[in-house]
């Protein structure tokens, strides 16, 4: 299907690709890569690599690319197929075909598409939002809409899970004990005490001092027996965790 678009006085032929299903949608230094399930049937243009030529791309430094990208995520969102058409050039990244316009088609009632990824909360019951796409090249951060009494949002949320390297503190040798926090109010996570559950400080200090603390340093997470007599510790709530996820980390579920 062809459709001609007039710009000044040249008639410009632009590719269409029929109506199909969002199968990717990732963004990348301020770039958005997506694909369909629908076969490109055009002539490529001269600038696309192999590899990517059943995907498509399109910046976020324009207006336009920004209301592309709108409509892609309310097409995740909502189960809707999508119609793109080519810019007939790789101006928005190297080896990947832009595109000129996307367009919104009809909901898809397929059993094979009704099914979505969402995010529950650690207990697994409580569902607090539908995912959308990777942020970046973060395999553990995504993008995700929240639902809200059982209303889907369409404002993008960016879900990044606690990698558990939250520093404790202990007044005893060898980190035993209890944990204390060197600030108040603080929300956090360490993967070698209390289960991995998160915590939060206390809102007022018990005293001053540690003779050990997990510290993060180099990439790894340990015990070190280091003293400090000055330092103000905070006690720890273990009941209150998370705000999004509770106790402990978010889990996704396909349905």
């Amino acid at each position: 299907m062809k459709k001609l678009v007039i710009l000044g006085l040249s008639v410009v032929s632009l590719a269409t690709v029929a109506e199909g299903n969002l199968t990717k949608l990732k963004v990348a230094a301020d770039v958005v890569y997506f694909a369909t399930d629908e076969v490109k049937q055009h002539g490529l243009p001269a600038c696309v690599a192999s590899a990517s030529e059943q995907e498509w791309a399109v910046s976020l430094n324009t207006a336009t690319g920004k209301a592309m990208y709108s409509l892609l995520v309310t097409a995740s969102a909502s189960n809707r197929k999508i119609t793109v058409t080519s810019a007939n050039d790789c101006a928005d990244a190297v080896g990947f075909e832009r595109a000129h316009s996307v367009e919104l088609g009809e909901v898809n009632s397929s059993d094979d598409y009704a099914k979505s990824v969402y995010l529950y909360k650690a207990d697994g019951v409580t569902k607090v939002g539908r995912f959308v796409s990777l942020y970046q090249d973060h395999a553990d951060e995504f993008w995700y809409l929240p639902i809200n009494n059982d209303v889907l949002s369409t404002s993008l949320q960016r879900y990044t899970p606690d990698g558990g390297n939250s520093s404790l503190y202990f007044k005893l040798l060898n980190c035993g004990g209890d944990g204390y926090a060197d600030r108040a109010s603080q929300v956090g996570r360490n993967k070698y005490r209390y289960g991995g559950k998160f915590y939060t400080s206390m809102p007022t200090s018990d005293g001053k001092g540690f003779q050990s603390k997990y510290e993060y340093r180099n990439g790894v997470l340990s015990c070190v027996n280091s003293a400090n007599s000055s330092m103000i510790t905070y006690p720890l709530d273990l009941t209150l965790g998370d705000p999004l996820c509770g106790e402990n980390l978010c889990v996704l579920k396909e349905e």
